[in-house]
């Protein structure tokens, strides 16, 4: 049994990657930009550098959304808590600094924008990791082309 022997909604989990690059979804699943041909070693090498290219614009841009997402939940955050701040003192209550941190993150919108941060960095940690996959692609395809070679000056002698 290979390792990607896994049930379809597990791959589809965790190899197939939405992200939202220049206000367009890109749907892809990474794995045939990972895999190696070993039938076709010329051809894999020579597209490592169009597919390293294109996975480092999706980083840039997924950086983007992360940093964006993160500045939106940090505004909502403050916003959530300058209003418990000023409900508390009309109110007349003297509230800790403790007790507005768990209303403020209690609160709907500093959860739902929280989880969607949440979820930019998890596509950010996926990016990353299919660009060190195609680092390792590129090693392993030289070590193999290389290989390859041997043999055939070998098998010429």
């Amino acid at each position: 049994m290979s390792w990607l022997d896994l049930d379809d909604d597990l791959k589809e989990a965790l190899f197939r990657i939405r992200v939202k690059v220049g206000g367009q979804v890109v749907d892809k699943d990474f794995i045939p930009d990972v895999e190696i041909d070993q039938d076709n070693l010329i051809e894999e090498m020579s597209k490592i550098p169009a597919i390293f290219a294109f996975w480092s614009m999706v980083l840039a841009e997924q950086s983007l959304n992360k940093n964006v997402a993160e500045r939106k939940y940090k505004r909502i955050r403050s916003r959530a808590r300058d209003k418990i701040l000023k409900d508390a003192r009309t109110a007349g209550y003297t509230i800790r600094i403790g007790d507005v941190d768990e209303l403020v993150d209690g609160t709907d919108e500093v959860t739902k924008s929280h989880a969607e941060l949440m979820v930019h960095e998890r596509i950010l940690s996926k990016v990353f990791g299919i660009r060190d996959a195609l680092r390792i692609k590129a090693d392993v395809l030289r070590s193999l082309a290389s290989q390859k070679r041997q043999e055939m000056i070998n098998s010429s002698m």
